[in-house]
């Protein structure tokens, strides 16, 4: 019934215009001609302020002149300006309204190499990439919000929307008239409900919160990226690129909140929100297709893609993170057990091989945004997530004295650090479309807590488990830096390429009890230590910027 709504809508309102006569082709590729005029012809600038056309005469020339068309604004003689290299005195003054005006608004209407956006593609490729990594991005919420649950992403998802239509309804002009602006806005969102319904009910992957099987992709977030889109086209290429930023930042946010409230994986927002932005891409194209250069109303911007004149940004960051290892120098000469008689007993074992925590490659995402005062110098901040996972090193299995292990191994844990922190970014335009960057951030940072279970089996095929290690750490204070290279793709959409290095001096609390593994009939002890780290971390990644 949905997509029978969604047709009928259509059909209304593109029938009304539908056998328009004279239709243009789909891109203007026409240029006007210069007009090249003999030197001895030319008058000065005094004598060509001096030139008058009677009343009459304008009458009759704008009587004889064609139609305008209704995307151009309208011109008449009287408001020509008569520019003294183009007067030629020895031929009759003609005028060609019909390009004076394409000239005013622009050559083309639309043009699909320029207008068709491609951000999609790496959001959705990062969303197929993010789905080994979609658990550990879920221990990261339940790490630091497991309690989190509110319904403002159900009214935010349609925020964009509303704002444009207010827009339009206050008589602010952007793209399209009324007409055009409805079919295109339901175009993207029937396309957008067809991909998104064909892909929740074939995949059916279950939710993190197990309620129902049609978590991927997320519809939520695909709607609020339509209507970011929507917002993006209308007012954000045509007015201010301010649009495009707090369209896009409220459908960010509609995303992460579905990712706090336990109701969608990592992977399904960043595809839904792919998905969003190429429904209304094709939405508006089928829009132009419909309409080619009828109902426009308002050109775009121009030059969006010049670093000069539009150095801020707002990003999306996904990428590899790469942190050193927690060093445990007391790891090796702790007591482990004590029996009933308090003897220790370890044998002469070493408790690990080098006393190491290993934190392996982890991933990230992060929102980034600077405003540049030039073209060279801004302040900015940035919200990070990283998550990767932890492993103690050498603690697979010990036979300690008395107690005839004969296996016995320890988990893995994910550390997640969330971070916030802000300074100094610096840019240089390398050209229009090019520039290098690097920042001076600093801010805090604090992290979840690393809990390692070790389990052992025995030779009466008794099975032990329990607590090995734990390790809290404190909120502390970080500092970053980084370099990265944009390239302006079109409009105000620029991919950029980041190296970011942070570092984290982070305070750990551990309690060690390596000889547990749940055996409550047996005495242990458990030993404590604080381990001041030192965290560097190397950021390589990439992401879509919307400049402004």
């Amino acid at each position: 019934m949905r997509f029978l709504l969604y047709a009928s809508v259509i059909f209304c309102l593109s029938t009304l215009d539908v056998f328009a006569d004279d239709i243009d082709s789909l891109c203007c590729d026409e240029a006007i001609d210069g007009v090249e005029v003999p030197e001895e012809n030319l008058i000065n600038q005094e004598e060509a302020e001096s030139l008058e056309i009677s009343q009459e005469e304008v009458a009759e020339r704008e009587e004889s002149a064609p139609e305008a068309n209704p995307m151009y604004e309208e011109v008449t003689i009287s408001d020509v300006v008569l520019k003294p290299e183009l007067v030629n005195l020895n031929q009759p003054l003609t005028l060609d309204l019909e390009s004076a005006t394409k000239k005013s608004v622009g050559d083309c209407y639309y043009n699909f190499k320029r207008d068709f956006s491609y951000m999609w593609v790496p959001i959705v490729a990062a969303g197929y990439i993010a789905k080994s990594q979609k658990s550990n991005f879920r221990q990261a919420r339940h790490d630091f919000e497991p309690d989190f649950e509110h319904h403002l992403d159900d009214w935010l998802q349609h925020g964009p929307l509303a704002l444009t239509f207010g827009l339009k309804f206050a008589g602010v002009e952007g793209r399209s008239d009324w007409q055009r602006y409805l079919v295109s806005g339901v175009l993207s969102y029937a396309v957008m409900g067809a991909i998104v319904n064909s892909i929740k009910y074939s995949a059916k992957e279950m939710r993190p919160d197990g309620s129902t099987a049609n978590s991927f992709p997320s519809g939520h977030t695909a709607t609020a990226f339509v209507a970011a889109t929507i917002l993006h086209k209308e007012y954000g290429l045509t007015r201010s690129p301010w649009y495009s930023v707090g369209g896009f930042a409220a459908a960010t946010t509609t995303g992460v909140m579905r990712s706090l409230n336990n109701r969608h994986w990592i992977s399904d927002i960043m595809v839904g929100a792919g998905i969003g932005i190429l429904s209304t891409d094709l939405g508006y194209f089928l829009g132009d297709l419909i309409y080619k250069d009828r109902h426009i109303v308002r050109k775009e911007l121009e030059n969006l893609y010049d670093f000069t004149k539009h150095p801020s940004f707002f990003s999306i960051q996904m990428g590899a993170t790469f942190t050193s290892n927690m060093k445990i120098p007391e790891l090796s000469q702790w007591d482990c057990l004590m029996d009933q008689g308090g003897h220790v007993s370890l044998d002469g074992e070493k408790v690990t091989d080098d006393g190491k925590l290993r934190i392996g490659t982890g991933t990230a995402v992060a929102a980034e945004g600077a405003y540049f005062f030039n073209p060279y110098i801004g302040i900015g901040g940035r919200l990070k997530v990283m998550t990767a996972p932890v492993r103690a090193n050498g603690l697979d299995y010990y036979d300690f004295a008395g107690y005839n292990r004969t296996e016995g191994n320890v988990s893995t844990d994910q550390l997640s650090m969330f971070s916030v922190d802000g300074g100094l970014y610096l840019q240089y335009p390398l050209s229009k479309r090019f520039a290098v960057g690097t920042k001076a951030t600093f801010g805090g940072a604090f992290t979840s807590a690393i809990e390692l279970e070790g389990s052992s089996i025995y030779e009466d095929s008794e099975t032990g488990c329990g607590d090995y290690l734990y390790a809290e750490s404190v909120r502390t204070m970080k500092f970053g830096t980084g370099l990265s290279l944009t390239y302006a793709t079109k409009n105000n959409i620029a991919y950029k390429l980041n190296i970011d290095y942070d570092y984290v001096h982070m305070p750990f609390d551990f309690e060690y009890e390596p000889a547990y593994f749940g055996q409550t009939d047996r005495d242990v002890r458990i030993y404590s230590t604080q381990i001041k780290h030192n965290m560097n971390m190397l950021t390589i990644g990439a992401s879509m910027a919307i400049r402004f």
